[in-house]
């Protein structure tokens, strides 16, 4: 946990000190997620927060790269004859999205994902006892400014790593997300 954090904020001080050339420019963003996990085992969608901080690099006039560090809650609900089982996932995830401007206001955004599992809890009767430490899969989403930096967001991640591969003959597990954010990027649109 410790050698996460540290990384975590060496990596935010990097991300900061490219704020001093101006064809970079960072910002926060934070709001609500809905997260499952493709298998059989659930259809309810488990609410959760979201937050971070993101760098935008310009490669061209209506392409950039955009690695983002973002703190994620979440996990699944069944729903049985025994009540409701909750497994909460928090994962520190490391986005790297390319993000494709025609407008500027309006934004597109693809790439990949990495997450590092901080904390699991699962309640009795879960088959998920422990739980790999890294997740992967793709991020595809829309970004839409308002006025003087300030944006709305909403973005899907399809898990593709298995969070179920230590146990064979199991069903595959897979993370999935959408999560709906405001931000701020201090450079305005960019």
């Amino acid at each position: 946990m410790k050698v996460t954090l540290r990384s975590s904020i060496l990596i935010l001080l990097i991300l900061f000190s490219f704020q001093l050339k101006s064809q970079i420019s960072l910002g926060i963003n934070w709001g609500v997620n809905y997260s499952n996990v493709r298998g059989e085992i659930t259809d309810y969608l488990k609410p959760g927060i979201c937050f971070g901080a993101f760098s935008s690099l310009k490669i061209t006039e209506k392409f950039y790269f955009v690695p983002e560090i973002d703190y994620s809650e979440q996990g699944y609900l069944i729903h049985s004859l025994n009540g409701k089982l909750r497994n909460r996932l928090n994962y520190l995830n490391f986005p790297l999205l390319f993000t494709y401007r025609d407008l500027p206001q309006f934004h597109i955004e693809l790439g990949p994902q990495i997450g590092y599992l901080i904390k699991y809890e699962g309640e009795t009767g879960s088959s998920l006892l422990q739980m790999p430490k890294f997740d992967y899969g793709v991020d595809v989403g829309a970004k839409a400014f308002i006025v003087n930096g300030l944006f709305v967001n909403v973005r899907y991640y399809y898990g593709v790593s298995n969070l179920n591969r230590k146990y064979e003959g199991t069903n595959s597990l897979r993370n999935s997300t959408l999560a709906f954010s405001v931000g701020y990027s201090f450079n305005g649109h960019r």
